[in-house]
């Protein structure tokens, strides 16, 4: 099977906030082309930013994208080639009774467990105040033209409690939790930063990311189990 895996494009309510910066007619052109030659294509979270909602009225945020970017969503809920894991910037899709936390999907010879990674820290991992503030400050910042201070502050808040993502980590740790569900390949969004690396116990594949205006999906063959990163297409 061939799969496409993209993540993190985190598509906002259309306004100041809204970090996807994609024309969207362009973005739709990307999809078609995935579908043309993916067998199926993983979400692999974070695939909304409801999270910056100005009322943390998280499903009602989720409408809101979802109306932004009408076309987009359409493909994403109702295309059969989709498959949609939830991240912590969009966990309220986990309400639809077709989106997923994890995927583990058979290969020649090997298991590969795709999550989006947010489970790597208390702070992402659930509902978390301090986390949610952040991000909604970080919302804020957009909207009111202070993007560079709300950042600053936001980014002080995580590295301040000792969560701010440490990618040797964050793959070991990942790499751990595939062993645990008896697969030996594991890929994650959540970082934005797209990787394959190769482990003595395991293979660490990182999605990347599709926001602002960037585009990075990854390609698995299941059956050769060859990958690979793409920045174009």
């Amino acid at each position: 099977m061939k799969l496409a895996v993209i993540s993190d494009l985190h598509l906002g309510r259309g306004d100041a906030a809204d970090p996807f910066m994609h024309n969207d007619e362009k973005f739709n052109k990307f999809l078609k082309f995935l579908e043309k030659n993916f067998e199926k294509i993983i979400l692999l979270g974070d695939i909304f930013e409801t999270l910056h909602s100005p009322n943390f009225s998280y499903s009602k945020e989720l409408l809101k994208c979802r109306a932004a970017h009408p076309k987009i969503s359409k493909r994403f809920f109702e295309h059969k080639k989709y498959v949609y894991i939830y991240g912590n910037h969009d966990f309220v899709a986990a309400a639809s009774p077709t989106v997923k936390e994890t995927l583990k999907i058979k290969g020649n010879g090997s298991d590969i467990l795709f999550l989006h990674g947010h489970q790597f820290s208390w702070m992402t991992s659930g509902r978390n105040p301090i986390t949610e503030s952040a991000a909604w400050l970080a919302g804020w910042g957009r909207r009111n033209n202070f993007i560079n201070l709300t950042k600053s502050i936001e980014n002080k808040i995580y590295y301040t409690l000792g969560v701010g993502i440490n990618d040797f980590k964050f793959q070991k740790w990942a790499i751990n939790v595939a062993t645990k569900n008896n697969a030996n390949i594991v890929v994650t969004g959540h970082t934005h930063s797209a990787t394959c690396k190769q482990y003595e116990n395991g293979m660490y594949i990182n999605s990347g990311h599709c926001s602002p205006k960037n585009i990075c999906f990854i390609n698995i063959d299941t059956k050769n189990l060859k990958f690979g990163i793409n920045y174009n297409y």
